[in-house]
């Protein structure tokens, strides 16, 4: 066939806005967009197998948002080596939410590739496709880190970062020789946050996941374990045990940011995630962090019950305003009435360590008391200028009205997780 020079033109715009995107922080799929993703799939068709692999990985980085259109063209795939570097590509956006996203679009699958469609799917939710490896050591080869970061250097100064930023997808478009580099700008720039390091951050985090496999877990579980959660994302992407227990691992030695609990929401329901996030609670919660605040929210949204020993805990020391307000939400997300009441004390504003709670606080006080009692009395959001604003003071009073005489009759609907009375 037509040789496919759009896999191996590399710098090309078009596949500069394909490799970019992540599972975390692809964009949603437009017109001229869904034009690339059938030229990629196209393109797994082709005679040499670099051109497919590019092609597979390009696909794998646009994020589970594109399956329904990547399955559309699924009538495109010919030949047992396409469908196997389509297979890759899924696998490269996390197992599990790949097969999530097949099975939530079986109504767009072609007629004629059901039968295929059928069988990834369900090796996508066993974790059973093993993606490819070079299996060779990953050395520094001369100039490449030079051009990492070169290709980067505009994030050093960045004040904002795309998702679809061209830099990023050209270190992608590098592929392995490019890891070294990457993960010694993560550690340059761990714990530092002047200036733009934190979009460098960003740039290095989306073009690491988007060039590593299942094969590089042990590499990046040392990286998480030593504290560089930066590496959680591409954990994230390649999905399966392995990765699991790669972040709990380093949950394990104490590291629970906000990017390794957002890798472990692909293992919401596992109850080795919620117990390993219970031990770091009772070893961290005292200090009321943000971190403490994001692990009780997970492990409220995952309806892990056996939380709430320790969250009753926690709710009856001091803790920082929005960790409160997010361990109450939990809480009561877990059946626990005693955090419906904090929520309204957070609402009324209500002194904390002689502290005043800030509007954001009491902002998503009143929108969990929203969602977890089916009311609407606070209303509420964001200015222009980015501040909290909202009935906070006449949401409270009511909410006051209505706790002192639902407080004995409400009950928890486990079904709804919902509190009804």
């Amino acid at each position: 066939m037509k040789r496919m020079i759009l896999a191996l033109t590399l710098g090309a715009p078009t596949l500069g806005a394909l490799l970019l995107a992540t599972t975390a922080r692809a964009e949603k799929p437009d017109v001229s967009g869904r034009k690339w993703a059938r030229q990629c799939v196209v393109a797994l068709n082709d005679d040499d197998a670099r051109v497919r692999e590019s092609a597979s990985r390009a696909i794998g980085a646009l994020g589970t948002d594109w399956v329904p259109d990547l399955v559309a063209a699924a009538l495109r795939i010919d030949g047992e080596a396409a469908w196997t570097a389509f297979e890759h590509a899924l696998a490269r956006m996390g197992q599990s939410e790949a097969a999530f996203a097949l099975a939530g679009c079986r109504s767009r699958w072609p007629k004629a590739s059901v039968e295929r469609l059928t069988s990834l799917q369900d090796r996508l939710e066993d974790t059973r496709v093993v993606l490819p490896s070079e299996n060779k050591p990953i050395e520094n080869e001369p100039g490449v880190e030079a051009r990492v970061r070169r290709l980067l250097a505009h994030l050093e100064t960045a004040n904002s970062y795309s998702s679809m930023d061209e830099g990023v997808a050209a270190v992608i478009a590098i592929g392995r020789p490019a890891i070294p580099a990457l993960v010694r700008i993560m550690r340059e720039v761990h714990g530092v946050d002047p200036g733009g390091a934190g979009t460098i951050r960003r740039g290095a985090q989306d073009a690491l996941a988007g060039i590593v496999d299942v094969t590089d877990v042990p590499f990046l579980r040392e990286l998480v374990v030593d504290g560089i959660d930066d590496a959680a994302l591409a954990l994230r992407r390649i999905g399966g045990d392995a990765a699991r227990d790669a972040l709990l691992a380093a949950v394990t030695q104490g590291h629970a940011s906000h990017l390794l609990v957002d890798a472990l929401r692909g293992f919401a329901g596992d109850p080795a995630v919620h117990t390993a996030l219970i031990t770091w609670l009772e070893g961290h919660g005292e200090f009321g962090s943000y971190d403490v605040g994001r692990v009780a929210e997970f492990l409220g949204e995952a309806g892990a019950r056996e939380a709430g020993p320790i969250l009753d805990r926690l709710l009856g020391i001091p803790l920082r305003d929005e960790c409160r307000a997010r361990v109450a939400a939990a809480r009561a997300q877990l059946g626990g009435k005693n955090g419906l009441a904090v929520l309204i004390d957070v609402l009324g504003t209500s002194p904390n360590n002689n502290v005043e709670i800030r509007d954001g606080t009491r902002l998503r006080a009143g929108n969990s008391l929203n969602r977890l009692t089916g009311k609407a009395w606070f209303k509420g959001g964001y200015d222009d200028h980015f501040s909290a604003i909202g009935n906070f003071d006449e949401a409270a009073r009511q909410y006051r009205e209505w706790w002192t005489t639902a407080e004995s009759r409400v009950r928890f609907d486990l079904v709804r997780r919902r509190w009804l009375d």
